[in-house]
């Protein structure tokens, strides 16, 4: 069994590490000046921004509900490491979830 949370784990870690990709995109480039003004590399970095919104927060969602899920299988089938790093993705996933739902979006 704990090999079976083991391989449940991996997407888990993919799901995650590409949430924290789109995480920091969006970190990077929603603060940047040139987003006020109307030219077209504005209008595509903000069209970029809201897709990366878009993708990540499922992505921190469903990564925080796997997460949740093999934490509890984990300590059921008394597989503390497991279920530790179980819940630390679970954790960094609300995390992102909650920033992007308290995201200023650019006008």
């Amino acid at each position: 069994m704990k090999l079976i949370i083991s391989i449940l784990m991996l997407p888990v870690v993919i799901m995650l590490s590409l949430a924290g990709l789109i995480y920091g995109f969006v970190r990077l480039l929603i603060t940047r000046p040139f987003l006020q003004e109307p030219t077209a590399t504005a209008h595509t970095v903000k069209g970029c921004l809201y897709v990366a919104i878009g993708c990540g927060l499922p992505l921190s969602v469903l990564v925080a509900a796997a997460g949740a899920l093999l934490m509890i299988c984990a300590f059921i089938f008394k597989s503390w490491t497991r279920a530790i790093f179980a819940a630390g993705a679970a954790t960094l996933a609300v995390l992102m979830w909650l920033y992007y739902l308290n995201l200023q979006f650019p006008i």
